[in-house]
């Protein structure tokens, strides 16, 4: 069974095994790229906290929600996985499309949020867009639609 990547259209569920996107810049700050909600997203594993390698790229943590708590709209949604991994998926930061993207993303299957991607991270992001072959990435610059998820700094 394959891994839904999360964009924040559907929340996840206690047993749902996901994929959620993590950008780390050149200056070594780390955001969850979820297009979708605009609130903060905390990751940690049942026995510890996430994580991520200090090389920039885009990083996607696979796993079993145990924990998925959603926050009202001031506050952060939690998951917690069992069973994680961290894959290295481009040296590259790949955003994922967002709403005011031209692509439209298929099935809400798509990942994380808090911060604003382009003070985060500003002007080095790929969009990842979605075609009828599959993925294809093209360079933009992040607009203001998007916000992402500053989980921290080493």
């Amino acid at each position: 069974m394959d891994h839904t990547l999360l964009d924040g259209h559907t929340p996840p569920e206690k047993g749902d095994r996901v994929r959620v996107r993590v950008l780390r810049s050149s200056n070594g700050n780390l955001a969850v790229d979820r297009p979708f909600k605009d609130r903060p997203l905390r990751l940690t594993g049942v026995d510890d906290a996430l994580s991520i390698p200090d090389a920039p790229g885009t990083y996607e943590v696979r796993g079993t929600v145990t924990t998925a708590a959603f926050a009202d709209a001031n506050g952060p949604d939690y998951f917690v996985f069992e069973e994680y991994a961290v894959d290295h998926v481009s040296e590259d930061l790949l955003q994922l499309p967002s709403e005011h993207s031209d692509t439209t993303p298929d099935s809400g299957e798509v990942s994380g949020v808090d911060v604003d991607v382009e003070d985060v991270l500003p002007g080095e992001l790929t969009e990842e867009q979605d075609t009828s072959d599959g993925l294809s990435s093209g360079t933009k610059r992040l607009g203001d639609s998007l916000n992402d998820l500053l989980i921290g700094s080493r």
